[in-house]
C-alpha cells in the first residue's frame, strides 16, 4: 500500500483540502502536499494525520496474533524458563550433595579424633 495515495483518498473522502491537513498539523500546504506523495511515513506522523482527519489509517497494516515473531519469541521464552527450571533443579540436587558431603566429612574428621586418641592411648602402654 502507497500510504501517500490512502492519505490523499481519505482527504478527498473528508472533503479537505492538503493546505487544511497542513494548517492542521502546523506545516505548510506544500509540506502536507508531501506527505502524499510518500510511499512510508513514520509512526507519530501518521498518528498526527489520522488524528487530524479522524481517520485509522493503522488498520490497514494488521499485525494477526499467534503467527510470526511474537510466537517465536514466546516458544524461546518457554524453552528458556524450562532450561532455567532444570538448571535450579540440578542446583538444588547439588546442594544437597555437598550438604551430604559437608556431613561426611565431619564424620570422618571426628572418627579420625578417635582413632588419634585410641593411638595415643596404645602408645601410652607401651
Amino acid at each position: 500500500m502507497h500510504i501517500g495515495e490512502k492519505i490523499a483518498e481519505v482527504l478527498k473522502q473528508k472533503h479537505m483540502t492538503k493546505q487544511e491537513l497542513g494548517r492542521t498539523l502546523g506545516m505548510s500546504g506544500s509540506a502536507a502536499t508531501y506527505l502524499t506523495t510518500r510511499p512510508t511515513i513514520d509512526v507519530e506522523t501518521l498518528h498526527k494525520i489520522g488524528t487530524a482527519v479522524n481517520y485509522n489509517f493503522f488498520r490497514h497494516y494488521p499485525v494477526e496474533e499467534g503467527q510470526g515473531a511474537g510466537d517465536k519469541g514466546q516458544a524461546a521464552k518457554d524453552e528458556k524458563d524450562k532450561m532455567i527450571d532444570e538448571l535450579k533443579q540440578k542446583m538444588m540436587e547439588k546442594d544437597r550433595t555437598i550438604i551430604a558431603l559437608k556431613r561426611e566429612v565431619e564424620l570422618r574428621k571426628q572418627e579420625n579424633e578417635y582413632l588419634k586418641k585410641i593411638n595415643e592411648l596404645l602408645e601410652m602402654k607401651k
